[in-house]
């Protein structure tokens, strides 16, 4: 299914089998106040490329941009989810499911709990390479301290050639996180991993300047 370039008002719910295909970041864009812009709940063989959920969720609710639930074999593709809101799972929640993202940017987004970013859940699986994950950021009125980046429960995240910065308070937290060659602000450990300035172009272009220690790394 292809979607043209333009703003939707809409939530969309995907079905099994379907390939979800815009016109490229920002210029198809999913926007939809009060409710996921994108829903998946027991499906698998789904591909969601070439689009930006943007202005989703609701704060009372978990998922703002993505919202998957016991799903298996979703594909994420050059997608960008940005000022997205929820409870739980700004940018993306996965509960239960098992998911491959790449060459994606997670930006902007907002929790008043945990993960900005992102939330995986219930023996979810994730696995996510070229992302870029910046400047999502959490509030915290439940008092449980929120993670501004990834937050995982009882599931297994592998991230590789990806950059992890400017999330308050933390990047990612949880358990069954498995790093490798990113670039993660504050963080030391896993394989061949660095936590230098990545020297964005800007607060805004999340592509780098010449000479960053994460060139290779995230979405550009």
């Amino acid at each position: 299914m292809k979607i043209a370039a333009g703003t939707y008002d809409e939530n969309l719910t995907v079905t099994s089998g379907i390939c979800l295909e815009g016109a490229g970041i920002d210029q198809t864009i999913i926007s939809k106040s009060g409710a996921p812009g994108i829903t998946g709940e027991g499906v698998s063989y789904v591909i969601i490329k070439d689009l930006t959920v943007k202005s989703s969720g609701g704060n009372n609710e978990d998922g703002g941009g993505i919202s998957l639930s016991g799903s298996s074999n979703i594909t994420v593709q050059s997608c960008r989810l940005t000022g997205n809101v929820a409870a739980n799972g700004g940018g993306m929640l996965v509960s239960g499911s098992n998911v491959t993202m790449d060459h994606c940017l997670i930006d902007g987004n907002a929790v008043n709990n945990v993960g900005a970013s992102m939330v995986a859940e219930a023996n979810s699986s994730v696995a996510l390479t070229n992302i870029t994950i910046a400047n999502n950021t959490w509030s915290n009125p439940l008092g449980n301290g929120g993670i501004g980046g990834i937050r995982s429960y009882g599931s297994n995240v592998q991230v590789a050639n990806s950059i992890l910065w400017g999330n308050t308070s933390q990047n990612f937290s949880g358990d069954g996180f498995q790093v490798s060659d990113s670039d993660v602000g504050g963080w030391s450990g896993g394989t061949n991993n660095t936590n230098s300035d990545p020297h964005f172009v800007s607060a805004t272009d999340y592509h780098l300047q010449s000479g960053s220690a994460a060139a290779g790394m995230g979405i550009y």
